[in-house]
């Protein structure tokens, strides 16, 4: 959560985000009210770009798994805390 917490996000758009994991402008544009007048185009691509390194993507339509570890990571980024040894 740290890697969010210079924007301010609310708690309910950052479920999304971990839940939809958006891929473009456009899907976070759903996902965060008022976009446009919170956030110029640079802070929008900077949010992007730290889903997409601290999130695994989407699961796909075909319903393969995904790596252990990158699932780990989703629950670590979900829970806002460090991963248990």
């Amino acid at each position: 959560m740290e890697a969010v917490s210079a924007w301010s996000l609310e708690k309910g758009e950052l479920l999304q985000i971990v839940n939809e994991r958006p891929e473009t402008v456009a899907e976070l544009d759903c996902i965060v009210e008022e976009m446009d007048t919170r956030f110029d185009e640079s802070v929008q691509a900077e949010i992007l770009a730290t889903i997409k390194r601290h999130l695994p993507p989407k699961p796909r339509e075909d319903g393969a798994a995904i790596p252990a570890a990158d699932v780990d990571m989703a629950v670590v980024a979900a829970s806002g805390g460090a991963k248990a040894q």
